[in-house]
C-alpha cells in the first residue's frame, strides 16, 4: 500500500484541484466553485476528515441557528488543464 496520493493518481480518479481539508493537504474536485469530492494526499489520514466532520455535526445541535458553522475546506492550485 502506498503513502501518499499521487498527482497523476488524483487526476485519475477525477480530482482538478489541490486545497486542505480540515488541515491537511488534499486533492479536491471542484465543479463551479463547488467542492463535489476530495480525499486528503496521505492515505493514512482518511480518519481525520470523518472525525472532524463528525465533530462540525455534533457542535450544530449547540449553536444558534443564526450562527454559522463554516468547515474550514479551501480550494488552492488547479492540477488539471
Amino acid at each position: 500500500m502506498q503513502l501518499w496520493i499521487t498527482k497523476e493518481h488524483a487526476i485519475s480518479l477525477g480530482m482538478t484541484h489541490e486545497g486542505t481539508l480540515f488541515g491537511l493537504p488534499a486533492w479536491m474536485n471542484n465543479d463551479r466553485g463547488h467542492i463535489v469530492g476530495a480525499v486528503p494526499k496521505a492515505y493514512f489520514m482518511r480518519w481525520w476528515p470523518a472525525m472532524c466532520d463528525w465533530l462540525f455535526d455534533q457542535a450544530s445541535y449547540f449553536v444558534p441557528s443564526h450562527i454559522e458553522l463554516v468547515s474550514p475546506i479551501k480550494t488552492g492550485q488547479r492540477i488539471v488543464p
